[in-house]
């Protein structure tokens, strides 16, 4: 969980600083939000998916203004936010796991052009090592 941290208006014009515990995702969403992005392209595969919901609340409760575009794929969100990005929008991105190799195309040609795409690559853990396995239990 991480710790943010908003700066509030009172009736006597001080400012007063509230914390909120957040997700990870949350924090994320706060983010894409700080940093005024135009578009931003999703595809809804875990654990990445939690940060297109948090953003997608954000949206409807009218804190953030973006152009949301849910993508068919991997490959799809990353052309989308490179041709956005081309014509001059701020824009953000996010993938997990194999889908970042699936975009690799679309990538490699945005890293070619010096687009400045912000991207958030989530990682699904595996499991511990201490943790034992199915075969190890049904070995023996």
């Amino acid at each position: 969980m991480a710790t943010t941290v908003e700066k509030v208006q009172d009736a006597v014009s001080s400012q007063i600083e509230v914390e909120a515990l957040v997700t990870g995702c949350e924090a994320i969403a706060e983010a894409i939000r700080l940093a005024d992005v135009d578009v931003m392209a999703a595809y809804p595969i875990r654990p990445y998916d939690g940060v297109m919901q948090a953003a997608a609340k954000l949206i409807a409760d009218g804190k953030m203004d973006v152009e949301y575009i849910v993508a068919d794929g991997e490959h799809s969100q990353f052309e989308i936010v490179k041709h956005a990005c081309a014509v001059g929008a701020r824009v953000f991105v996010g993938s997990s796991g194999v889908g970042w190799f699936y975009a690799m195309e679309a990538i490699a040609v945005t890293g070619g052009l010096r687009l400045p795409v912000v991207a958030t690559i989530r990682a699904r853990s595996a499991p511990s090592t201490t943790t034992r396995s199915r075969f190890a239990t049904s070995a023996g």
